[in-house]
């Protein structure tokens, strides 16, 4: 299984998928920099952003491109010639899709703790990187979401999807449907950490910090149940060529 995962990342190891993990992060960081300037919530709002916008189009970016390249490079044939099943071959994707995306995280970690100085915020450096974390496994399950997305169509209606993600995040954040509408999860596992509502606006002072164990249960599941899925309809449609 490492060597199958290796091979993917050799895949693309010349592309600029790889980029992703740290210009995605970098444009995030940079832009609540010149519209949050001088703001004492900007390394809040840091959080707040990458969680509702930046998390989706980074998640989407490099399963949807890594789909692509591998599409019109291979179309697949080293695979179907290959005596490896062919769900481990679209496991070890999604597997190197999934350090990828950690990888990502922890760069966006790195930038803030190096710019911690330029940035204000209410709460700690350590609720910020604790926030990164939580916002990390509470949208795992949006690396096989858009796998399969962009396998079955293509990485444009994945950002399409992604955008409107985007919209119900910030529209149905806080609400009931919290828990039913997936894109709410990130973003509202993250306020509760950083004290800031999605919509922007800091708590109250006096508020506490806390974990909601219920979002990080809810996207490790998904990420399992869209994990088989994705694997078990790759392994099926291969089959059929």
């Amino acid at each position: 299984m490492t060597s199958l995962i290796n091979s993917e990342f050799l895949k693309i190891r010349r592309t600029s998928i790889p980029w992703l993990t740290i210009l995605v992060p970098f444009f995030c960081v940079f832009l609540v920099a010149v519209v949050f300037a001088g703001n004492e919530y900007s390394m809040q709002s840091i959080i707040n952003q990458w969680s509702l916008i930046w998390i989706l189009l980074f998640s989407v970016l490099i399963s949807g491109m890594t789909t692509h390249h591998e599409s019109i490079s291979t179309q697949y044939k080293s695979i179907l010639s290959s005596p490896v099943s062919l769900f481990k071959f679209e496991l070890s994707r999604l597997i190197m899709l999934v350090e990828l995306f950690f990888t990502g995280n922890v760069f966006l970690a790195a930038l803030i703790v190096i710019f911690k100085f330029y940035f204000s915020s209410m709460v700690g450096m350590g609720f910020i990187l604790l926030s990164i974390i939580v916002v990390a496994i509470s949208s795992l399950w949006t690396v096989p979401f858009f796998l399969l997305i962009s396998r079955l169509s293509n990485i444009f209606i994945g950002i399409l999807i992604a955008l409107f993600g985007f919209i119900l995040g910030g529209s149905f954040s806080g609400t009931s449907f919290k828990y039913l509408i997936p894109f709410t999860w990130s973003p509202d596992a993250a306020s509760t950490i950083i004290k800031m509502h999605v919509n922007g606006v800091p708590y109250s002072s006096g508020t506490h910090y806390f974990i909601n164990p219920m979002y990080i249960i809810l996207s490790l599941s998904l990420f399992i149940i869209l994990t088989l899925t994705e694997c078990l309809l790759f392994t099926h449609q291969e089959v059929k060529k």
